[in-house]
C-alpha cells in the first residue's frame, strides 16, 4: 500500500472586498452548493499562476494571489478523487461591480459576511476554511 498522496491539487480563493465580505461561486453542476472561485492545477504550473488563470476563466476578472491559508485532503464526491485543497488569500483587481458569471462553470456569483455562512450551502472544506478565515478578522 502507498502510503504517499496521489490525486488531485485544487487551488481557491478566499477573495475579500474590504468589508469582511467574501466572494462565493454557485457551479452549474452543482446548483446546490456554493463553493469558492479557483480550480485545478494543470501539470508544470506555478500554484499561483493556476490560481489567477481559474479565476479568470470562471469570472473575467483579475486577482493578486497573496498567501495561502489552508491546505486539506478531501474526497472529490463528484470525481472520486482525492484531491488537495489549497485555499490562498487573494485580493480583487478592480470593482466587486465587475464580478459576474461568464458562464460555463459559474451560474452565480455573491459576496458573504460571517454571519451568512450558516444560510449558505457550502461545501464542507469550505465552510471550515471560511470560519477560520472570518474568526481571524
Amino acid at each position: 500500500m502507498d502510503e504517499h498522496f496521489v490525486g488531485t491539487v485544487a487551488q481557491k480563493a478566499i477573495i475579500d472586498r474590504g468589508d469582511g465580505r467574501v466572494l462565493i461561486t454557485r457551479d452549474e453542476r452543482d446548483p446546490d452548493a456554493w463553493e469558492l472561485p479557483g480550480g485545478r492545477l494543470h501539470k508544470d504550473e506555478d500554484p499561483k499562476d493556476g490560481l489567477v488563470r481559474e479565476v479568470r476563466e470562471e469570472l473575467g476578472i483579475e486577482i493578486i494571489v497573496r498567501a495561502p491559508i489552508a491546505a486539506t485532503q478531501f474526497l472529490h464526491v463528484r470525481e472520486q478523487v482525492t484531491a488537495l485543497l489549497i485555499t490562498w488569500a487573494a485580493a480583487l483587481v478592480g470593482s466587486p461591480d465587475e464580478v459576474v458569471p461568464r458562464g460555463g462553470e459559474v451560474a452565480e456569483v455573491d459576496w458573504v459576511g460571517a454571519d451568512e455562512l450558516e444560510k449558505r450551502p457550502l461545501f464542507p472544506e469550505y465552510h471550515g476554511v471560511l470560519t477560520s478565515y472570518f474568526m481571524r478578522l
